[in-house]
């Protein structure tokens, strides 16, 4: 099963903890780490997940410094996640 692009509206380098980044937009956020590998650096992602809902668009985010997350996924709808996955509402 292919999964539909999905457009990237923010991308930002972590503050807080080097070689990090995340990434948010059309029906996502995704939490990004640099490896190292025997062929040299890849980045490595885990998605967010927002409680019971699977997809949802995230129109901004910001990092806090103990490395959850605060996003604003649009209307009134605003949730946290952690880049390790756990989330909760605020």
């Amino acid at each position: 099963m292919a999964c539909p692009p999905q457009d990237v509206y923010t991308l930002k380098f972590s503050p807080y903890f080097h070689g990090n980044l995340t990434t948010s937009g059309t029906g996502h956020i995704r939490f990004w780490k640099m490896a190292s590998t025997f062929t040299g650096l890849k980045l490595q992602g885990l998605i967010g997940k927002f409680g019971n809902v699977e997809l949802t668009d995230v129109a901004a985010f910001v990092e806090l410094p103990d490395g959850k997350v605060g996003l604003h996924c649009g209307g009134a709808h605003t949730a946290r996640a952690s880049a390790c996955g756990g989330t909760g509402l605020l």
